[in-house]
């Protein structure tokens, strides 16, 4: 059995034997929202709109439904809530979503003012239904106001203003040591990052276009780009980071198998009749890619396409690439090993347009099509562009 054989089978039983956690897994970390209504209604959540403030639910076979903050009594993943849905000023305020990050006593929130999408924190009273929005330049007004039940805070002096300044870290400690000076409890809040992360197994074929080292004069002139029998395969990992809104990350480590013909030419016109000299290049090398791409996803239904574009990093890994010699008569009279280049890494670039297929309770399938490209400006490798067709799994 082939290498490349070899490792398809093993990734086909990998995905056979994880397909009961992967379905465990993709229900307990499913999004889920609390409606004003007090239904929990579960499926993929999209945030879209300024600062995020529009809620898309996605659920298999139904119609995306849209929410804002008035709507909303939270958003989150399995059981963690992502932001909750408050008045500020007044019981009767207009709702926001915001991120929790202490609770207890008095409760501490962060988010965007949704004037200016700049980042506010956000105080709740004790026994308040609503949040009470904290400006930097009147920070001390608002804490003078909702604060005064412990004198120790000793408000405005300078071990105050050196110690609780305007920033996370700052307005976690006043809370909390506000909170035990009232001998009432703290809670730090530890949201999930809301980034999803899965990783899969891909592989596929090549259709390549060699450029010859730069230093082979002969094979600039004679072969050019015209190599015959082209073809490879890659096989590899992938990482997809994905978020709720349409952008993410995939960063993949793929072993490409590259081949190509330069045959003997046929007519010896380029050499005054004579053979001597002329020569054939048989291209059989191997690369570790590295792509890191932007990816961009169109839909969150079942069904996905997807676009990517980003830098790689090109590795050389093995080459049993040969130099076929020739006689004066234009019989064969030699090989030797030919040199595809001399650099370790090459950078370059990717591309590709793929679509997701996301059954519900099952691993993700993916197909993409792919265009490679490497960069070598001191022209002393063989490069490649590449259009690639892809298909693999996510778990």
């Amino acid at each position: 059995m082939s290498s490349t054989s070899s490792f398809f089978l093993r990734a086909l039983l990998l995905s056979a034997a994880l397909l009961p956690a992967v379905a465990q897994a993709q229900q307990s970390r499913q999004d889920y929202v609390v409606t004003t209504a007090g239904d929990t209604l579960r499926g993929r959540i999209q945030l879209t709109g300024r600062s995020a403030t529009v809620v898309r639910l996605h659920q298999q076979n139904q119609p995306t439904i849209t929410y804002s903050a008035a709507d909303l009594r939270s958003y989150g993943i399995g059981h963690t809530p992502l932001r909750v849905s408050l008045p500020v000023g007044r019981a009767t305020g207009q709702p926001q979503l915001l991120v929790p990050i202490v609770s207890g006593y008095v409760c501490l929130y962060a988010g965007k003012n949704p004037a200016t999408t700049q980042l506010r924190y956000y105080l709740q009273p004790a026994d308040s239904a609503y949040v009470v929005e904290v400006p930097p330049a009147t920070a001390l007004l608002t804490y003078a106001r909702l604060l005064s039940a412990c004198p120790d805070l000793n408000i405005g002096s300078n071990s105050f203003n050196a110690h609780y300044g305007y920033t996370r870290s700052g307005l976690v400690a006043l809370t909390t040591d506000y909170n035990r000076c009232l001998q009432k409890p703290s809670n730090i809040c530890h949201a999930p990052s809301g980034v999803r992360t899965q990783f899969g197994v891909k592989g596929g074929i090549g259709f390549p276009t060699f450029y010859p080292i730069g230093e082979d004069v002969y094979a600039q002139i004679v072969f050019g780009r015209d190599a015959q029998a082209k073809s490879s395969y890659q096989a590899g990992a992938v990482l997809v980071f994905t978020t709720r809104s349409h952008w993410g990350l995939q960063l993949e480590g793929n072993y490409l198998r590259l081949a190509g013909t330069y045959p003997f030419p046929t007519q010896a016109a380029l050499n005054q009749g004579n053979y001597l000299g002329l020569y054939g290049v048989k291209l059989r090398y191997s690369q570790l890619q590295v792509p890191l791409m932007v990816h961009y996803t169109l839909g969150y239904r079942a069904l996905m396409p997807y676009l990517n574009l980003g830098p790689s990093l090109t590795v050389a890994v093995d080459n049993r690439s040969t130099k076929q010699l020739f006689d004066a008569k234009g019989s064969l009279a030699s090989e030797q090993p030919y040199s595809v280049g001399g650099s370790a890494a090459i950078l370059g670039g990717a591309a590709g347009a793929g679509v997701l297929f996301r059954p519900a309770g099952w691993p993700a399938l993916m197909l993409e099509s792919r265009y490679d490209f490497l960069l070598d400006y001191f022209g002393n490798n063989t490069l490649t562009k590449s259009l690639r067709l892809e298909a693999g799994i996510l778990f």
